[in-house]
């Protein structure tokens, strides 16, 4: 969600970002300015990159202030959620009313012959629907309301270096050198068979070979 257009879309409007620019361009641009974590204790790590620590700290305050207002539904998500709470709170009171009823009276309310391991699991099917039930009547008050401020830990701070040099343009630049010592040994490689056809200058590289220690002609 935080490099969704549903949150850069709001945030490049607000803060002017890329003017003049595609919206397919400014999304890429500004997705590649915010890195997202969950981390294995379950917390989400926003790093925001920008040209000043100034900058970095308002375009992650936006990223989460446009990212908690798109957890609020939307109208017929809302309807619908609204629809499922009504139904789980008549629910919930009738389920709650027929288990009142069985620890108090007896499975002998359910109008049919069972045996005490049965009775045993009737009740406790009837007793996890009811906290099925009571779960929803909890949790969907919350999501219609969507998150708020308090989910985050701890806001942005304002950095203080500048960032490291990127792996992928290190990796790029290490690969770039190793194929240019390859090309250099290639072309080495072919002058030394070209002096080596020319007799008198295959003597002097007989003695530098000798010098330099080399026992066989390079193939």
């Amino acid at each position: 969600m935080m490099v969704s257009p549903v949150v850069l879309d709001p945030v490049i409007g607000s803060l002017k970002l890329f003017a003049g620019r595609p919206i397919d361009v400014a999304r890429t641009g500004l997705a590649k300015q915010i890195k997202a974590v969950v981390g294995k204790d379950g917390l989400l790590r926003l790093d925001v990159t920008a040209n000043s620590p100034l900058e970095a700290q308002t375009l992650a305050n936006a990223v989460i202030g446009t990212w908690l207002k798109s957890t609020v539904p939307g109208d017929q998500d809302r309807a619908d959620l609204e629809k499922r709470l009504a139904y789980a709170k008549v629910t919930l009171a009738s389920v709650s009313r027929l288990l009142d009823r069985l620890t108090t009276e007896g499975l002998a309310n359910l109008n049919q012959p069972l045996t005490r391991g049965e009775a045993g699991t009737s009740l406790v099917a009837v007793g996890e629907l009811q906290a099925r039930y009571f779960a929803e009547v909890l949790t969907i008050p919350r999501t219609l309301q969507g998150l708020s401020g308090d989910v985050v830990k701890q806001s942005p701070t304002l950095p203080t270096e500048p960032v490291a040099p990127k792996k992928s343009l290190i990796a790029v630049m290490a690969a770039f050198g190793s194929g240019f010592a390859l090309l250099l040994w290639v072309f080495l490689r072919h002058a030394w068979k070209s002096v080596a056809q020319d007799p008198q200058a295959a003597e002097k590289q007989a003695k530098l070979r000798a010098a330099i220690g080399l026992k066989s002609r390079m193939q």
